[in-house]
């Protein structure tokens, strides 16, 4: 990704997204094919919410790590973060995203593991992904934990964000590592979705009424 002026430059060679600043919203001049098919990555990108490598790639299909995630989720919601916020795990003390892990954990978006371990660069598993967005809607860990237990619980919370379309299409496992791809389209349905938490328990309340009839 290259920042000439106003114009930030995705890609190189042939296919390259450039898309102009100073236009509001911004004005995509060029679409790669691959881009045309992602305009979900396109917003966030313009948005700051995700960026490129250092070889400016964003390396959609590449899986993405806990930290990644966190940054992500910071951006889109607007969180102001502090360089000197105070650590809450033992591997995040120097790393880039500490004061992002702090603030996430803070607001109960994520947590860590045993041993004080946060596993930043360890790569996101699906159902961590939707635990996250399930959590952005307001689930608390105490709600959470009462209603959607276990395996048979990861499935619950699954249909609750499918039906409230925040899910991408697609078949995924839940153990399997999330793409970057994966997590850009669930957050660019969250942002735009009008649904509450109340919504998606009453969008599932009614398929279990009818699945019993």
């Amino acid at each position: 990704m290259q920042i000439n002026g106003d114009t930030v430059i995705l890609g190189d060679g042939v296919n390259f997204i450039e898309a102009d600043y100073e236009k509001t919203p911004c004005e995509i001049k060029e679409a790669a094919d691959f881009a045309k098919g992602c305009p979900e990555a396109i917003e966030l990108l313009v948005k700051g919410i995700i960026n490129g490598d250092e070889n400016g790639n964003l390396r959609l299909f590449a899986p993405i790590t806990r930290a990644e995630v966190v940054a992500m989720i910071a951006r889109a919601e607007g969180w102001s973060v502090d360089s000197d916020a105070r650590n809450v795990f033992s591997d995040t003390e120097n790393h880039w995203s500490k004061a992002y892990v702090s603030k996430a954990v803070g607001r109960g978006i994520i947590s860590g593991y045993g041993d004080s371990m946060f596993m930043p660069d360890a790569y996101l598993r699906i159902d961590e992904a939707w635990l996250i967005i399930f959590r952005l809607f307001g689930a608390s860990e105490e709600f959470i934990n009462e209603n959607s237990p276990g395996i048979e619980g990861m499935r619950i919370v699954n249909n609750h964000l499918f039906h409230a379309k925040i899910l991408p299409t697609g078949s995924v496992g839940s153990v399997q590592n999330a793409v970057k791809d994966y997590v850009v389209r669930m957050l660019y349905n969250y942002m735009h979705t009008d649904a509450t938490m109340e919504d998606l328990y009453a969008k599932n309340d009614v398929l279990v009424e009818q699945s019993l009839d």
